[in-house]
């Protein structure tokens, strides 16, 4: 049982599961849209664990790359080795939280998404509906009108603040704002007092989406 915690065991799994998991963690922070179990995410956690150690490796490499040089220029320079223990902080933690607000960056543009789609990576998630699939890919902010089986219908501006369909098991998007329609001019008007709303999608019948 102590071997487990053997410091080179310690160092695969910060490496092989931990920078993945930091990056997934970091992707799923930001998605809107039903988020994958833990375990459908083991393949993307091991996948982009391997990532972090590629880039890690250029990075290392371009690093030592610039010591020689270094080395080469100024002969009287004295370079301390750098601790073994910063390294792998930086190797496990820093380089996997900056990669992960990357592929935020990334995925968020649609930059790369074939690429992820390529590696078995699941880029929006395991999708309730439709709509989830469409909330995950929405370049900014976007107006959209929600209509219910009852006849109910939500005006609302669906921003970066907002969320649809995060629980499996109960169905809701949330708008930042909310509008009223003016009579007579049937313009969008912010309702008063400013608010926000949660919609149950339960007994949804459509929802439009204005470009």
């Amino acid at each position: 049982m102590l071997e487990l915690f053997d410091p080179s065991n310690v160092s695969i799994f910060f490496r092989y599961v931990l920078a993945g998991y930091i990056i997934l963690s970091i992707r799923n922070a930001y998605f809107k849209g039903a988020r994958p179990a833990l375990a459908e995410s083991a393949l993307d956690i091991i996948v982009l664990s391997v990532i972090n150690q590629a880039v890690w490796l250029l990075l290392a490499g371009g690093l030592d790359w610039l010591t020689l040089l270094a080395i080469a220029n100024w002969p009287s320079i004295e370079l301390a080795q750098p601790d073994p223990t910063f390294l792998l902080f930086m190797e496990t933690l820093v380089t996997p939280t900056l990669l992960g607000f990357a592929l935020v960056w990334s995925l968020r543009r649609g930059i790369g998404r074939g690429f992820a789609r390529r590696l078995g990576m699941a880029v929006t998630g395991p999708n309730l509906r439709v709509y989830d699939d469409i909330f995950s890919s929405l370049a900014g902010p976007t107006y959209m009108i929600v209509t219910l089986e009852d006849g109910t219908t939500v005006y609302g501006l669906f921003g970066h603040k907002s969320r649809a369909g995060r629980d499996r098991e109960k169905e809701e998007i949330y708008f930042e704002v909310v509008f009223e329609i003016s009579e007579g001019t049937e313009a969008w008007v912010a309702a008063t007092p400013p608010r926000g709303a949660i919609v149950s999608l339960t007994k949804l019948k459509s929802i439009e989406i204005l470009h």
